[in-house]
């Protein structure tokens, strides 16, 4: 059964490791581990460093594919298509931002410190899929 709008809203807006899948001329789309921030009806937004492979591809691409599940208590999935609308610079307030929607609020501050400025890329959700199998 699919989920309602509303439903597969509020279920990205939790705090959730994602995987984000970005296509690649030549080869298999690489697939990853990525933390995200998300607010119903909004744009997603996920950080990495600049430089990376993964940000290399999102900015060739253009677009990607985050999917997001949870085994229990039951089986839910929502997997949002999405375009690439920004990117901002390196930042330790990105870092931070994030860090405070996963970690301890004891253990932000450490991550921050630890972690070189990351940019911020903003995703605009153009298609969803969702699915409730329990």
């Amino acid at each position: 059964m699919e989920l309602t709008t509303e439903a597969a809203q509020a279920f990205l807006a939790q705090p959730r490791i994602g995987t984000i899948a970005i296509e690649r001329k030549g080869g298999a789309p690489l697939a990853i581990p990525i933390w995200y921030d998300y607010a119903p009806g909004g744009d997603l937004r996920v950080i990495t460093p600049p430089g990376t492979f993964k940000a290399k591809l999102l900015r060739a691409a253009g677009r990607c594919t985050l999917v997001v599940d949870e085994m229990e208590p039951r089986i839910v999935f929502v997997s949002v298509e999405c375009d690439l609308v920004d990117e901002l610079p390196p930042s330790k307030d990105h870092n931070r931002m994030m860090a405070t929607r996963y970690l301890s609020p004891e253990a932000v501050e450490g991550f921050v410190a630890a972690m070189p400025a990351e940019a911020l890329f903003v995703l605009r959700p153009t298609r969803w899929r969702t699915g409730d199998l329990s």
